[in-house]
């Protein structure tokens, strides 16, 4: 009988500890995709380059992801193979006839569920990146950070504007519930470009 108890007892732990690393596996996955897409998201709208797309799969974008930005958009997704993750690129005009940039990282499937572990690794993820550049002198922190709860958010700026003349911010928000994610860069909307100005000129 005492082997038989002793058998359950170590059955049951091998399968908590085979849980455990799988969850930690998963959740290692998950941090590791999202420093790939947010790198490559913050490389190309700071330095005005095209996407990187590489070994990246072209897919369709979402129905809830189409949006109208100003007087006409256009859109293109990219999904990492086997990743829970995708990316939305934005280009759109607005009435002065200036393009601006958005790169958006997005779960593939809007019902995936975040735990609050897999919350926690994003939300520092983006923490240390922040660390990493407003250390480096080459962003700032955005001194017009407004916290919207129950919605958490965290953000850090590029310190100039990229060579299109565009201030650029670099943001994380996600709900609490575990079911809303949203991260990545972008040209600001709520700022002129350089480009903008001198149009106007």
């Amino acid at each position: 009988m005492i082997y038989k108890l002793l058998g359950v007892i170590f059955g049951a732990s091998v399968a908590a500890t085979f849980f455990i690393w799988k969850s930690q596996q998963v959740d290692q996955s998950l941090e590791q995709d999202f420093v790939e897409l947010f790198e490559r998201c913050r490389t190309s709208i700071e330095t005005g380059q095209p996407f990187d797309s590489t070994g990246l799969e072209e897919t369709e974008v979402r129905k809830n992801s189409k949006q109208n930005y100003g007087m006409s958009s256009e859109q293109v997704a990219w999904a990492l193979p086997g990743s829970d993750f995708q990316v939305l690129l934005t280009a759109w005009v607005g009435r002065n006839n200036v393009t601006r940039h958005l790169c958006d990282i997005e779960l593939q499937d809007e019902r995936r569920f975040l735990s609050p572990v897999e919350q926690g690794l994003l939300m520092r993820q983006f923490a240390i990146f922040q660390g990493k550049y407003v250390g480096a002198r080459t962003h700032k922190l955005d001194p017009l950070y407004v916290l919207i709860p129950p919605v958490i958010t965290n953000t850090f700026l590029l310190s100039e504007r990229n060579p299109r003349g565009c201030s650029v911010i670099n943001t994380i928000s996600m709900g609490p519930d575990g079911y809303f994610f949203s991260a990545g860069s972008g040209e600001q909307g709520t700022k002129e470009c350089e480009t903008e100005k001198a149009s106007l000129n």
